[in-house]
């Protein structure tokens, strides 16, 4: 049974709203969809409701229950519209969207998380990766603090723009004086050259074999 209840925006600002699966006292996030009027979506920590003022009415809002309802939809095209707006008007002004979150991790987390996993393959594969504070064509300027790395890998190319503060000196490989000529790949491509590499390789294995234990190594192909 869908939930509604009607307030004004004032009261809504101020409306608390239990859980009533839990009892508890759920999350307002404020402007949550970013959109005007305003919308607000109400969560609770124990993961069972979820609850956001839906009406488009200039003086009055409507709470309706989203969770465990498969009829319900919500215009996901429209939020992710109005959410992209705001996060361009903020980049426009200089500012950075590396805070907002998923409601597991920020931007700025994930980033974080790639540019270290990255680094991992890099180091472990020396001579195949490079870095550089400089891109292969002259014309083509390099973004204000940072710098490129890059691996060359049994299927292509695959590089990345990091911040030289602070992730230059988590790379320990060879710098370049320029970067070796962009092949062309997409973000996609890189990530599928990445996969692709990653499959070539076997599992590290024990078998038994007549009392004795073997190691069966990682093995990778070209």
């Amino acid at each position: 049974m869908i939930k509604r209840e009607s307030y004004t925006i004032e009261k809504l600002v101020k409306k608390k709203v239990i859980c009533d699966k839990c009892g508890k006292e759920m999350k307002k996030e404020a402007n949550a969809f970013m959109s005007n009027p305003p919308k607000f979506l109400f969560v609770c920590e124990c993961g069972e409701n979820e609850y956001v003022n839906c009406d488009d009415l200039s003086d009055e809002f409507k709470l309706e229950k989203i969770s465990d309802e498969p009829n319900i939809k919500v215009n996901t095209d429209k939020y992710i519209k109005d959410a992209q707006s705001k996060i361009d008007l903020l980049k426009k002004f200089g500012e950075s969207a590396g805070e907002l979150s998923d409601g597991y991790h920020t931007f700025n987390e994930l980033y974080h998380h790639r540019a270290v996993l990255f680094a991992l393959i890099c180091n472990q594969n020396q001579d195949r990766a490079w870095k550089s504070l400089l891109h292969s064509n002259p014309e083509d300027k390099m973004f204000d603090g940072m710098f490129i790395v890059g691996i060359d890998t049994p299927f292509g190319q695959v590089t990345y723009h990091y911040d030289i503060d602070p992730y230059w000196n988590v790379f320990h490989i060879k710098e370049l004086e320029r970067a070796p000529e962009w092949d062309g790949h997409t973000p996609q491509e890189a990530i599928d050259r990445l996969q692709k590499w990653s499959d070539t390789f076997t599992l590290k294995t024990k078998i038994d074999l007549g009392g004795k234990r073997w190691v069966l190594g990682i093995v990778w192909f070209h």
